[in-house]
């Protein structure tokens, strides 16, 4: 019987697929965790690599490289900023000229909210339907049109103001419901809803191992936007209503040039590729 074991033992060192078998069968336990990977572009290897701090700082610079991906958080930082610059300026303008009280600040502003929620689900579709670039591109023009709307509302003069009893609020604000349905149209159902598949489209191929860490860039980018505008419009608002509304809408026009100019580029640059290959075939 030992020496049975011992010719087996023997056997098994000399021959690999005994070796194999016996690996396979033994059972093993997970003593922790797996580190998560970089991805291919950082290390060139997804199964060695660790991650370092220096490794995280060029996956970061890279994927802030990617031109498609800022251009989403531009489009977000401008768009929601001058949506934010709104917020804590309507009401002081609103009290100061209209006359308003609480109850019919948060009516009137709360038009805005509406298109919010009826109008991503059309947008989605949309953007299904026709690419998500050209909606976003509808939706910033449909943003143009609705900011300088509100510096065309007339206000009240100052004898009627005083005139009025408290809370006798002027009913030309009603005019400032249809602007904000374009506006909450243009940012929060139209734009909002199509920077999202660009910005999925933006990180395809990149792996699976950034998907989180690119998303977390919409964040990012709402919280500077939410940093910048009620900073900014309160600011504008102090030297004037109709400044501050040429300010903003400047703002968007820049955001909708910015974004041809971009979407030119990159046309341009496949329509040379083709080219290129065209030629290319046409000589085999």
């Amino acid at each position: 019987g030992v020496g049975s074991g011992e010719e087996d033992r023997l056997d098994a060192q000399d021959r690999p697929d005994i070796q194999a078998s016996a690996e396979i069968l033994t059972p093993t336990t997970p003593t922790s965790t797996p580190t998560p990977r970089l991805p291919a572009f950082i290390t060139g290897d997804h199964t060695k690599a660790k991650p370092r701090p220096k490794d995280l700082l060029n996956f970061w610079v890279k994927l802030l490289g990617n031109s498609r991906l800022l251009t989403c958080g531009i489009t977000i930082i401008i768009s929601m900023g001058v949506m934010t610059a709104l917020e804590p300026v309507i009401p002081l303008y609103f009290r100061d000229l209209f006359n308003a009280d609480d109850a019919i600040i948060g009516l009137i502003y709360g038009f805005v909210t509406f298109p919010a929620i009826l109008v991503p689900g059309l947008a989605g579709r949309l953007c299904d339907l026709f690419g998500a670039r050209r909606i976003l591109i509808l939706g910033i023009c449909l943003g143009i049109l609705g900011f300088p709307l509100m510096a065309f509302i007339p206000t009240m003069e100052e004898d009627e103001l005083e005139r009025r009893e408290p809370g006798e609020w002027d009913t030309r604000l009603w005019w400032f419901a249809p602007v904000f349905l374009i506006l909450g149209t243009s940012v929060y159902g139209i734009v909002m809803t199509a920077v999202l598949p660009e910005l999925s489209a933006s990180i395809d191929g990149y792996g699976v191992e950034i998907t989180a860490q690119a998303y977390a860039i919409f964040n990012i980018s709402w919280a500077l936007a939410l940093f910048w505008g009620p900073a900014v419009g309160t600011a504008l608002y102090k030297l004037s209503f109709t400044y501050m509304v040429i300010i903003l809408t400047s703002l968007v026009g820049f955001l909708l040039l910015f974004i041809l100019i971009r979407y030119l580029y990159e046309w341009s640059c496949r329509r040379k590729t083709r080219r290129r290959w065209s030629s290319a075939y046409r000589k085999r």
